[in-house]
């Protein structure tokens, strides 16, 4: 019975974490129509669905109408009474059309084709240089391709190759700590689906702090703070005591940056370093970063075992943990058989069986 309660609550478990992570990822938006010419239906159309003021994840969804006209996209991030916009595309003939989702997050739109069009992508965003920075944020601007055809155009924005956002604005504001190297990216499409390509810029985020502390020697009496005096300023000295960890791995860095990181080596270490003594200066911090030589082979490989998924790890348990509670059931049942095969009961039935065979 224990070994029954086990299993089963193996079982909810892994059922439990499969629903936790799926979680976050999952919307309840729907879109659905028909794509019609005249009064035919289309198939094959190409259909682009974009929810209206929506700038994260699952804001829009290309998709092709079936042999009938229809078309259905799921998984969209919209909201009850949220508007859509579909547009619709074939063989050069455009239409588009708008809806609202009802309280159960479903938009039903049909799309008539009955404006000639091109399927040209729009020109390429210009990005505004970001340079290397010791800021806790940085204001990311950019301006936005155009289409030759005058199409409707957005933005998509994608910061440290996270996320994209649909329907991005310049500027986006991202906030920055620590140091290594950070990539933005946009590129500008047209709401027929048609994208430029994606336009980037990289650059380092690094720290250095300011330096706070009382004079070097005698005389003046002055404290000096970033580079100014304060006269009549009495300070007295603080010890700074500072402890600091063992360097990281050497990190590489890929070949495509090299070219503004300007150093022989071509990697970086870091470091964090704390001041035990609390003085709240830093004229005596030691450096939290350094250039390096990364190893021969510069990519760090985890083993196999991390590589596979959390949900085959928990299930191979589980499984591991039922043959091993079937193995002891079937051994206890063996057990109970030799046992019984010994008794004299067993004996005196199994010498009646031999007498009615006879």
């Amino acid at each position: 019975m224990q070994i029954k309660g086990v299993l089963l609550g193996l079982v909810l478990f892994t059922f439990i974490l499969i629903i936790i992570n799926s979680a976050d990822s999952a919307f309840l938006g729907t879109c659905e129509g028909y794509v019609f010419n005249s009064s035919s239906p289309v198939p094959g159309a190409t259909v682009n669905i974009t929810v209206d003021n929506c700038t994260s994840q699952n804001c829009w969804q290309t998709t092709t109408s079936d042999s009938g006209g229809y078309f259905v996209v799921i998984n969209l991030k919209l909201d009850k009474n949220g508007n859509v916009t579909v547009y619709a595309n074939k063989s050069s003939v455009c239409g588009s059309n708008t809806g609202t989702a009802d309280n159960y997050h479903a938009a039903y739109v049909n799309v008539s084709l009955n404006t000639a069009c091109g399927n040209n992508p729009p020109s390429a965003p210009a990005l505004t240089d970001q340079a290397h920075t010791t800021a806790a944020s940085v204001a990311l601007t950019w301006t936005s391709g155009t289409d030759p055809e005058n199409h409707t155009t957005y933005d998509e924005y994608r910061f440290n190759y996270t996320g994209i956002i649909t329907n991005a604005t310049s500027p986006q504001v991202e906030s920055l700590s620590g140091i290594g190297f950070l990539t933005w990216e946009v590129r500008t499409c047209d709401i027929y689906g048609a994208c430029s390509a994606w336009i980037q810029d990289t650059f380092i985020h690094y720290e250095c702090p300011p330096c706070v502390c009382p004079p070097s020697g005698g005389g003046g009496g002055g404290r000096r703070v970033s580079g100014i005096k304060y006269e009549n300023v009495t300070v007295e000295p603080c010890p700074e005591e500072w402890v600091c960890e063992e360097w990281s791995p050497c990190i590489y860095i890929p070949s495509e940056h090299q070219n503004i990181w300007d150093y022989e080596k071509q990697g970086i270490q870091i470091r964090e370093c704390a001041d035990i003594a609390n003085c709240g200066t830093t004229c005596m911090k030691p450096p939290t970063w350094q250039y390096c030589e990364p190893p021969v082979r510069p990519e760090l490989e985890l083993p196999v075992f991390f590589a596979i998924p959390w949900w085959i790890i928990i299930l191979t348990i589980g499984f591991g943990g039922g043959l091993i509670a079937c193995g002891v059931y079937i051994k206890k049942l063996l057990k109970i058989q030799n046992e019984y095969q010994k008794t004299s009961y067993y004996k005196r039935w199994v010498k009646s069986l031999r007498k009615k065979h006879k």
